[in-house]
């Protein structure tokens, strides 16, 4: 019983196992410098990649520019940040928030998660932004991009299921000793009868 109740406590110690990461896109991102109008009439300065067609705003590239998620094929209109360091990723048509704030963006080796992302949904795009980045992007420079989404994976047993079956296979055990203890008993003892 000790060996079971043990057995039970390494893998509720364990826990459930973190997911594993799936690439869902990966680009290398030339970063641009460009200029966006604000409605007070001011102007930010904006360093990667953005492409806004309609309203004339294009500046920066993706060697890889549309990913799938949950069967859909989604297209990156922009990848950027303000001087202030904040973090934009645009795309259409929107994907699943929830599902965004599982996802993680990895800029040059460097992780920044959903659930520290604010998410907004305009028009047709959606938008995900990170408020502080350590990210200081450059005209022309170089930036290799992914985006990770968690792998489902199949789920563990309940906890009690995983105690009722520690429990059933310890008490199969000490079953087969028994068996074997009391075969071996009957052996010695069908061996004595015979040699008198």
């Amino acid at each position: 019983m000790f060996r079971t109740l043990m057995a039970a406590s390494v893998l509720l110690a364990l826990g459930t196992p973190a997911a594993a990461q799936q690439s869902l896109w990966s680009s290398t991102l030339t970063a641009g410098q460009g200029e966006l109008p604000n409605d007070d009439g001011t102007i930010d300065t904006a360093v990667g990649y953005l492409h806004l067609e309609g309203a004339g705003i294009e500046f920066g590239d993706l060697s890889d520019r549309d990913f799938e998620l949950a069967g859909t094929t989604h297209y990156v209109r922009g990848l950027f940040q303000f001087e202030d360091g904040s973090m934009f990723l645009l795309f259409s048509p929107p994907a699943d928030a929830e599902g965004m704030k599982s996802a993680t963006l990895t800029l040059d080796g460097e992780d920044l998660v959903g659930a520290a992302a604010v998410i907004d949904m305009m028009d047709d795009q959606m938008a995900v932004a990170w408020p502080v980045t350590g990210f200081r992007w450059v005209d022309g420079q170089c930036i290799a991009v992914e985006l990770t989404a968690p792998t489902p994976v199949p789920a563990l047993p309940p906890a009690g299921l995983t105690l009722l079956a520690l429990a059933l296979a310890g008490a199969a055990m000490r079953v087969r000793r028994r068996t074997a203890a009391t075969c071996a008993a009957h052996s010695a003892r069908g061996s004595r009868g015979r040699s008198t």
